[in-house]
């Protein structure tokens, strides 16, 4: 049960998070002794609390596909609860991870929250291919209602936002029209004038020096 319980975990994990996922009075200090002499697992480290991982990514796996969904899901739930608790000074620091368990744990919206931070935060240390990896993760959470209308427009913003931070003019100015076209129904007239200059500078970048007179104008007259 230790196994499968640290296999929702990851490929490695620290001794309070699966204290935190496991039954009350279980004692997991042991199986984990016992499971290191039977080189399952290995210690990664002790401080600031101990850290394991598996010693073979196909025994995890298999551990992992032994749970039933149902089970999978809920341990998915309560190891990002107890992330959210242990890290509750440093969320920054596991916004992938707070993801991922929300996104397998069937709380898309939660996941969507932390896909879209950790894209943000990505982005502010200018590691632009990996907000662009979280704000399309986030993007696939979203379904076209009209009611998702809003957080599509702002994901896609950024998203044309890190690609252009990129260098990837082509993908910003895609984005940036995908939003326009949102936007552009909700009436929202200064957020309207700020997708056309950024549509205007992706231009302007582009050699496409029509385009760009074309949207600053627009984007005045909004």
């Amino acid at each position: 049960r230790t196994l499968q319980l640290a296999s929702v975990l990851g490929t490695e994990f620290t001794a309070p998070l699966l204290d935190a996922i496991g039954p009350p009075g279980a004692d997991l200090a042991s199986d984990l002794a016992a499971l290191v002499r039977l080189e399952l697992f290995r210690e990664r480290g002790v401080f600031p609390e101990a850290r394991y991982a598996f010693t073979h990514l196909l025994v995890r796996q298999v551990a992992y596909d032994a749970l039933l969904l149902k089970a999978r899901a809920e341990l998915h739930g309560r190891a990002a609860v107890a992330l959210e608790r242990l890290y509750a000074d440093r969320v920054d620091e596991i916004l992938r991870e707070l993801a991922d368990h929300y996104a397998k744990s069937g709380e898309p919206g939660r996941a969507l929250h932390y896909l879209a931070r950790a894209g943000d935060r990505a982005a502010s240390l200018f590691a632009y291919e990996e907000a662009c990896a979280f704000y399309r993760r986030a993007l696939a959470l979203l379904d076209r209602s009209a009611e998702a209308a809003a957080d599509r427009a702002r994901l896609l913003e950024r998203l044309g936002d890190a690609a252009f931070g990129q260098g990837a003019v082509g993908e910003a100015r895609a984005r940036w029209l995908e939003t326009l076209a949102l936007v552009n129904d909700g009436g929202d007239r200064r957020r309207i004038a700020d997708v056309h200059r950024k549509l205007g500078v992706a231009a302007w970048t582009a050699g496409d020096r029509e385009g760009a007179l074309a949207h600053l104008r627009q984007g005045i007259q909004s």
